[in-house]
């Protein structure tokens, strides 16, 4: 629903509300998805004669995707994907454009302060500027980023993009910058009606240059990260394995943040 004020969406669990001039952009989307889920896979793994290729081609129907980057009250950036039935995000989208957003003043970025907080990342938009990416991948990429950072074992506090500093208790003591290569968009219901081949052609593919470096500018790790999603996954999948991916880097860098490696070495190829 929305209102003048805010942003509400409501399911039989939960309500969620975003102010409204926190909003900073609205876009719309949509994807074909199984129906049913585990559930119409295993209906169609029963079939015989290979009728589970063919009931593949009608058990889908699509959702629209709805993605809404706003800032909280400390100017972080956060965005949020909400699946609707089919047309509902277009319609919701021209409701935006009859009232226009007025978005809050921008914050101080990180970092004014001279203490470094161990542990502590700040996680930056990713650079999208390489490649045509939908809306809803940018933003799962870069929450599903935060979330597996913050899950990561002995993490630090977990910093967004224009995170103002002056609720932070130190600077960051790492920075990871991520900047899109390739974006390969896939299709989930040709890959479950190719079968076994779904694993080979119309894969979801995401590749990008990532950077974490430390508070004095040494480059800790540097290094191209490839994400895919296969088989009967939905495409949109790629961005939480991709998460995983950077995850592991940082959980590495926790447990020995001596393996740093100059500019200058992250820079010479390898042979």
């Amino acid at each position: 629903m929305l209102s003048t004020d805010s942003l509400t969406f409501t399911d039989k669990s939960a309500n969620t509300s975003i102010e409204r001039n926190s909003i900073t952009t609205v876009s719309a989307g949509n994807e074909r998805v199984e129906l049913w889920g585990l559930t119409g896979r295993i209906m169609r793994s029963a079939i015989p004669y290979g009728g589970d290729m063919a009931a593949s081609a009608v058990l889908h129907h699509r959702i629209d995707m709805l993605t809404v980057e706003f800032r909280d009250k400390r100017g972080a950036e956060h965005s949020a994907v909400f699946f609707l039935p089919a047309k509902e995000a277009q319609r919701a989208l021209h409701r935006f454009a009859l009232t226009p957003i007025s978005p809050q003043k921008l914050t101080s970025p990180l970092c004014e302060d001279a203490y470094t907080e161990p542990k502590s990342i700040l996680v930056l938009r990713p650079d999208w500027d390489q490649t045509e990416v939908p809306a809803a991948y940018r933003s799962l990429v870069y929450e599903h980023v935060i979330d597996r950072l913050r899950r990561t074992k002995n993490a630090g506090q977990i910093y967004r993009d224009e995170e103002d500093s002056t609720h932070a208790a130190g600077c960051p003591q790492y920075t990871v910058r991520m900047s899109i290569k390739t974006f390969k968009e896939g299709s989930s219901v040709k890959r479950s009606m190719l079968g076994v081949a779904g694993y080979f052609v119309e894969t979801t593919q995401i590749k990008f240059d990532v950077t974490i470096s430390d508070a004095s500018g040494r480059i800790n790790n540097k290094e191209e990260i490839k994400a895919t999603t296969r088989g009967q996954t939905e495409s949109t999948n790629v961005a939480d394995s991709f998460a995983k991916s950077v995850a592991k880097r940082y959980s590495k860098l926790l447990k020995d943040p001596a393996n740093t490696v100059t500019a200058e070495k992250a820079q010479k190829p390898q042979k």
